[in-house]
């Protein structure tokens, strides 16, 4: 079931994204140059796409069950058994 954001949260989210810059050559630069906002099937689709291209570099990611669980450096517990959680429903 999708699940769309509030468009004040949409809002806020692009322009966090916009105040992130870099710095090149001494100077501090935008590190994107603009943030699109994309409708359900248009995030599904980059989400497609970015898998496909993921898959064909490094393969069909191994599934993570409850018994042999990787804990991941940085994520909590909480967040890898929901991440697992959601990877086995799929």
């Amino acid at each position: 079931m999708p699940v769309e954001s509030a468009p004040s949260v949409v809002a806020e989210l692009a322009r966090r994204i916009a105040l992130i810059t870099s710095n090149a050559d001494g100077r501090h630069v935008p590190a994107v140059s603009s943030v699109d906002h994309l409708t359900a099937a248009g995030g599904r689709a980059v989400i497609a796409e970015n898998r496909a291209a993921y898959i064909a570099e490094y393969g069909e990611p191994a599934l993570v069950t409850r018994r042999r669980r990787r804990l991941t450096p940085g994520l909590g517990h909480r967040s890898v058994v929901a991440a697992t959680e959601w990877a086995m429903s799929r």
